[in-house]
């Protein structure tokens, strides 16, 4: 049921004046509408709370008690929102009390969802939000969490909204966005699920389930109508996630600026001057974060000895997402070139930090056709004015791989196994996560599954790197099997599986205590009956069913904001197990 003109009514109790339905034109704004009238009346005009919040969210909260609560990454950009509280009679058809709240710069659509928390009206008990539909008057139930004398409701857009009657169902507002980051630039762009939409799945009521599709909307919205309250399957391609989520936000981070040029010529030829005398261990990396372009332990293919400061350097760039992209200094592309130099820590563990960088011109322009040559100095010394000491328990994630994981991986294999721990400039913020490659400031390895009591390990800023960036800490220890493929003589085997623990936090959380595994993997995999890893899985079906005994070490997580159906403290996380189907020839 539409309430179109009993909002429009509505606005006219506002200003204390009435105003007919039809004033409201089919593309004229209800909220600016709203606003003029209320301009016009300043005895009865109506109460704006405003707020500006960047990229790292921020609170706003009403005189008479809303509050509004945007989460990093919401928006790209500084950006002034409003929220009015009207005097517009609430709509009875859907039982609205209370006040009606106008949400600006109407049309608005986050990149991640909103947390609106409205006030109760006095004597409700039970209730629902209810929010207008982009670019429609319509108002619609989206659910809501009652605690004590608020209600609490997430939306991905803004609009108006008002508290009414309880709904059995309500409708899901989702939003998918990729968000392209750089050190100098972010830009959300509209994701187009194509042919392969959301659904919720649910219960049809005789014991069976109905997944109801999702419907595209503007600016990477997407609907899903009459959701039952409570948990659903939401399922996107082959993923299934079990949530309650009004507001399911399917949006995800790539590295890069949004528009780039492809290139199959992943070559440049660098001649790289004013390194720090080269010692054995050392290494260099390059980052272009606008490009989404990296070079790891370039200086391999080089000519470089101990003592040498200067060299050519032939550079094969690596993609952070799909596809290599041409560095071009003319559309904005900065590139990063570091000397990571061996130093040894307080206890005497040898560790890189990066000390010295410099940058690509700004007038360098990779072509298609190439040849792509530059000329670097590093001109930049970074100060060590950040340190760290670490406790890291080798031994703990190399069992934990060993036994409970596939005891025929190699933990020493030739390519990215042992462990590795990092401080990292990841472009951006840190609250960006680990989405693309990085800027190493410092790297412990660890190859045999030892302990390593550091003591104080020194490393530098980013106060000299071009743009924004962030620090993430990367504790990762890494075995694989290698499996040959019938039919393939690819070098080593054609297939690695690998088995690995990682994580990702901050410098502060990864210092706290012994660095021990915080997940370990799940035990005693079996698939129809039989084991798993030890070879004695013959005579599998298509339909196999694969079984598991929980890992031994599930990481916690805390609940700060208590609610009656989720109290404080700690609380299991949900293990997920992914399956993945290979289709090979008879042959």
């Amino acid at each position: 049921m539409k309430h179109g003109a009993l909002i429009a009514l509505g606005l006219a109790g506002c200003v204390g004046s009435s105003f007919e339905a039809e004033e409201l034109g089919e593309t004229e704004s209800a909220v600016k509408v709203l606003r003029d009238k209320c301009k016009k009346h300043p005895k009865k005009k109506c109460v704006e709370t405003t707020v500006t919040v960047n990229v790292d969210g921020g609170t706003l909260t009403t005189p008479d008690g809303l509050v509004m609560e945007v989460p990093f990454g919401a928006v790209d950009q500084p950006t002034e929102l409003v929220v009015t509280a009207t005097t517009i009679d609430p709509d009875p058809a859907i039982g609205g009390q209370g006040t009606v709240y106008a949400f600006e710069p109407e049309g608005t659509v986050f990149v991640r969802p909103v947390q609106i928390t409205l006030p109760l009206p006095a004597g409700m008990t039970a209730a629902s939000v209810y929010w207008t539909k982009l670019g429609s008057s319509e108002f619609e139930p989206i659910g809501g969490t009652i605690s004590g004398t608020t209600i609490t409701a997430e939306t991905t857009h803004f609009s108006l909204a008002v508290v009414g009657s309880p709904s059995g169902v309500r409708n899901l507002n989702g939003v998918v966005k990729t968000t392209h980051i750089s050190a100098t630039t972010r830009d959300s762009i509209a994701f187009d699920l194509g042919a392969n939409p959301a659904h919720a799945i649910v219960s049809d009521g005789t014991g069976g389930y109905v997944a109801i599709p999702a419907v595209a909307g503007p600016e990477g919205t997407f609907t899903i109508d009459n959701v039952p309250v409570g948990d659903y399957v939401l399922r996107t391609n082959n993923t299934y996630l079990v949530t309650s989520t009004n507001t399911p936000d399917l949006g995800f981070s790539a590295g890069g600026r949004p528009v780039r040029q492809p290139t199959d010529n992943p070559l440049i030829e660098m001649s790289l001057s004013g390194l720090v005398p080269w010692q054995a261990g050392d290494q260099v990396e390059l980052i272009s974060s606008q490009a989404d372009d990296f070079g790891f332990n370039i200086e391999l293919d080089s000519s470089l000895e101990p003592g040498h400061t200067s060299a050519v350097l032939p550079v094969e760039l690596l993609p952070g997402g799909q596809q290599i992209s041409l560095i071009l200094g003319s559309q904005g592309d900065s590139t990063l070139v570091g000397q990571l130099r061996t130093q040894t820590s307080a206890n005497g563990v040898p560790y890189q930090a990066m000390t010295r960088i410099g940058h690509f011109p700004s007038t360098f322009d990779m072509t298609l056709a190439g040849p792509n040559a530059v000329a670097v100095t590093l001109d930049t010394d970074i100060s060590n004015d950040a340190s760290i000491a670490l406790d890291f328990r080798g031994t703990a994630h190399f069992a934990a791989l060993t036994a409970d994981g596939d005891p025929a991986a190699n933990p020493f294999c030739d390519f990215v196994c042992g462990g590795i721990v990092g401080v990292l400039a990841q472009a951006g913020s840190a609250s960006d996560g680990f989405y693309t490659g990085n800027a190493d400031m410092l790297l412990l390895f660890d190859y045999a599954g030892t302990d390593l009591d550091t003591g104080t390990m020194n490393y530098g800023s980013t106060s000299s790197f071009v743009g924004d960036w962030g620090l993430l800490f990367l504790s990762r220890w890494n075995a694989q099997r290698v499996y040959q493929l019938p039919d393939t003589d690819f070098p080593g085997g054609g297939a690695r599986a690998p088995n690995l623990i990682e994580w990702v936090t901050d410098s502060a959380s990864g210092a706290a205590g012994p660095l021990v595994p915080k997940l370990t993997p799940p035990r005693n995999i079996q698939i129809d009956g039989q084991a798993f890893f030890d070879g004695s899985s013959t005579n599998l079906t298509t339909t196999a069913t694969i079984t598991w005994s929980p890992p031994a070490v599930i990481p916690e997580i805390a609940v700060a904001d208590a609610t009656p159906d989720c109290p404080a403290g700690p609380v299991p996380v949900l293990y997920t197990i992914g399956v993945r189907r290979l289709f090979v020839s008879p042959n």
